[in-house]
């Protein structure tokens, strides 16, 4: 199947002022002290943004939106993005590092099913077809706009969250029903022979987040049901978390092993340690997992991305801000003229940290991160 493609004109690149600013004291649970100042200027000074077409198909800037994933291939050369509402995804090229917004192609799903998480394999992508939960999916699509593959999924699987392991074995957060909450499940499927696999969770507890460490470990997010999760080796282990109703949303991996997450309305950051013996078995004491809070209440962590140096970053979705958890721990806040925009998912490539903004189809970043 080829999806029709269009060359869509951007707005110029925007450029605002970055200021820092001091969060205050936090928990002492990743090292005793508040987290500190930091030189704006080492992240450039200004956040760029690049405007996508707006969901609603309203002039830019855009007031509402559905602009969700987005992911850049390992070789560095593409950029993929989702957006669900208005059932597109859009590809550009990564020429030196750099987003080359002229390059933007604009891909229309068929048949208004709306695609979320993406992995970029290069010069094709992976997405996950969530809705209608009745018609869910996993899709190959190509630079050109080609749907080279389709792997169906069971009716109300609602995959939300992807990654794909090193095997080439695809991962999935199925949210289940979106009425019952029925078949809510961590997913596999296999490329090669379309066959999927799932690991049924608990009605309702919402898995949303996925993803593969360079181990092969499996991890999850479970957004109602409180809990992180690991596959390994087919053994599924549940965690549950120390903050009831926390929201758990994304959950990466750092270099030494140790496992990150997000807590949106526990207002932290969840870490837990790579020596951490987990065992096989499910229902884990909740003492093997730390949270530091962000003292600013309410700033609601969601997407968070983890540099090849280790460094920690995380976008705060209510207040606009990108946070960095590092040595010195600092907050990097984007100033007023991008309140409202509510930060999404992010990522990291070419030294500059990547976020989409869920409310105003823009995708912005930061330079100078290493």
């Amino acid at each position: 199947m080829k999806i029709k493609a269009s060359l869509t004109s951007l707005l110029p690149l925007v450029a605002l002022t970055v200021s820092s600013s001091l969060i205050g004291h936090a928990s002492s649970a990743f090292g005793h002290g508040g987290l500190t100042n930091d030189n704006a200027s080492a992240y450039g000074a200004t956040a760029l943004y690049i405007q996508l077409p707006c969901a609603s198909g309203q002039p830019a800037p855009c007031t509402s939106g559905s602009t969700h994933e987005l992911s850049f291939s390992k070789n560095g050369k593409h950029l993929w993005v989702t957006q669900m509402t208005s059932f597109k995804i859009f590809h550009f090229d990564v020429v030196g590092g750099e987003v080359v917004t002229d390059s933007i192609k604009t891909f229309v799903i068929p048949n208004q099913r709306q695609p979320h998480g993406i992995v970029s394999e290069g010069d094709h992508a992976w997405a996950t077809l969530e809705i209608p939960s009745t018609n869910n999916a996993l899709i190959k699509i190509d630079s050109n706009g080609n749907i080279l593959q389709e792997i169906p999924l069971s009716s109300g699987t609602s995959p939300h969250g992807l990654d794909v392991a090193k095997d080439g074995i695809l991962w999935f957060a199925g949210k289940g029903d979106p009425d019952t909450g029925v078949g809510a499940a961590v997913g596999s499927a296999n490329p090669i022979t379309g066959v999927s696999r799932y690991f049924p969770l608990e009605t309702g507890s919402k898995p949303i987040y996925v993803h593969v460490t360079n181990t092969n470990d499996v991890w999850f997010t479970e957004l109602v049901g409180s809990r992180i999760g690991r596959i390994r080796e087919g053994r599924i282990t549940e965690i549950n978390l120390p903050t009831p109703n926390s929201r758990p949303i994304s959950i990466d991996s750092a270099p030494n092993g140790s496992v990150y997450f997000t807590l949106e309305a526990a207002n932290s950051l969840g870490y837990l340690p790579s020596k951490v013996a987990l065992g096989p078995s499910s229902g884990l004491k909740t003492s093997v997992v730390q949270q530091r809070f962000v003292s600013t209440v309410g700033v609601k962590p969601a997407g968070g991305t983890i540099t090849p140096t280790g460094q920690v970053w995380f976008g705060a979705g209510a207040v606009d801000e990108m946070i960095k958890l590092n040595k010195p721990n600092t907050l990097i806040q984007i100033p007023q003229g991008s309140q409202g925009s509510t930060y999404h998912r992010s990522a990291y490539m070419g030294h500059k940290i990547f976020w989409t903004e869920l409310s105003t189809d823009r995708i912005g970043y930061l330079k100078g991160v290493h």
